[in-house]
């Protein structure tokens, strides 16, 4: 058994792993420098698409006032990309600083953090060498698994090291066979080896695993555009609303007079659901305020005669005319139940209904910020 000198004594974790007749005749670690290869950059690019596809998601669900409930499936996917950007991607960089590679005349030593795992001939059925433009060499291991398919799978590599050769020679010893650097006629000789050796494993069915998967990117690609496009039908469609009264100003109006308008349900959102587009509850004590958008101008002044029906009984413009005043593009109709004043409003594309006690004036300060006049 070999120890290692003081010049090695970060390698001297495996000391007392080694047996009587084993010796290390390879040590090394990944170095710093970063390349990238297509396992890697789609990880790396799939994460931050997700990543900046949540993120966008929850700052209209935000943006919005949606439920509690929305916001939270929104939250548990951004997490799922965050685990992927953050502790798949950036964490297993760091861990290159805790990586040491041993190779001993029997197996692969690999210590990554306070993790030790051990590799003999079972994982080491074929290996591929790799050399990337920062002059660094990752060294592959891969092993045949039989199914109903026989799969090529990767068991572990030995990542960015810079004695490449020095590694290569350990494993031909410890293996038997060669390893190849990479090569532009490196696929062809890759695939002969293989399927001498293992006749189930063919270049047809590479060929096959390759097509799919670039159907799967191309799949992927598709869902990116449609749903690229289908956000930006969304920011057309909201231009071509008249907004000149802002859902977000309204939701700002009501909460901040302490109004809960989280899960709360308007009474009077199904009164005109074909040209229905957003609406906004809030309950305060003995009080309510509801706002409803239109897509159709004709539609808040029918919305609004439907609900003033309900307090007069009469359908006759002199019915409701005592109880109305002059609003510009609408009018407001205010009347007293109870101690309990009623008021119901339309403006442009917009309808107000609330319900307050007669001693407050929460909703004209509010009919006031958002511009009803």
């Amino acid at each position: 058994m070999r120890n290692f000198d003081d010049d090695f004594s970060e390698y001297e974790f495996c000391n007392k792993y080694l047996e009587a007749d084993e010796y290390v005749q390879w040590r090394g670690k990944p170095e710093n420098g970063f390349y990238i290869n297509f396992s890697n950059g789609f990880r790396w690019l799939f994460s931050a698409f997700w990543m900046a596809f949540c993120t966008y998601f929850i700052y209209l669900v935000i943006r919005e006032r949606e439920s509690v409930q929305l916001l939270i499936f929104a939250a548990l996917f951004w997490l799922f990309g965050a685990y992927f950007l953050v502790w798949k991607n950036c964490f297993s960089l760091a861990l290159r600083f805790k990586t040491y590679y041993v190779i001993t005349n029997k197996r692969v030593i690999i210590k990554k953090g306070k993790k030790i795992r051990f590799y003999n001939d079972e994982n080491l059925d074929y290996t591929q060498t790799t050399m990337h433009r920062n002059g660094n060499g990752t060294i592959t291991f891969s092993r045949l698994i039989y199914t109903t398919k026989t799969k090529l799978v990767k068991c572990f590599e030995l990542e960015n090291t810079a004695d490449v050769s020095g590694a290569q020679r350990a494993i031909s010893s410890l293996t038997g066979n060669e390893t190849r650097e990479y090569d532009k006629d490196y696929e062809d000789v890759k695939f002969t080896d293989i399927a001498n050796k293992y006749p189930k494993f063919t270049k047809a069915n590479m060929t096959i695993a390759k097509g799919i998967g670039v159907f799967m990117l191309a799949v992927l690609v598709f869902m990116a555009v449609k749903m690229g496009t289908a956000v930006k039908e969304a920011e057309d469609y909201r231009k071509e609303i008249n907004e000149t009264i802002s859902y977000s100003d309204v939701a700002d109006a009501v909460e901040d007079r302490g109004y809960k308008t989280r899960d709360v349900q308007a009474k009077y959102e199904d009164m005109d659901m074909v040209h229905h587009y957003k609406s906004l509850a809030g309950v305060k004590d003995n009080s309510c305020f509801e706002f409803h958008q239109y897509t159709e101008d004709g539609s808040p002044d029918g919305v609004y005669d439907t609900i003033v029906f309900g307090f007069t009984g009469d359908t006759s413009p002199d019915a409701a005319a005592q109880f109305e005043t002059p609003l510009e593009n609408g009018k407001k109709f205010e009347k007293v139940y109870d101690d309990t004043r009623y008021v119901v409003a339309y403006k442009d594309n917009t309808v107000v209904y609330a319900e307050e006690p007669v001693n407050s004036n929460d909703v004209d300060e509010i009919l006031d910020e958002i511009g009803y006049e």
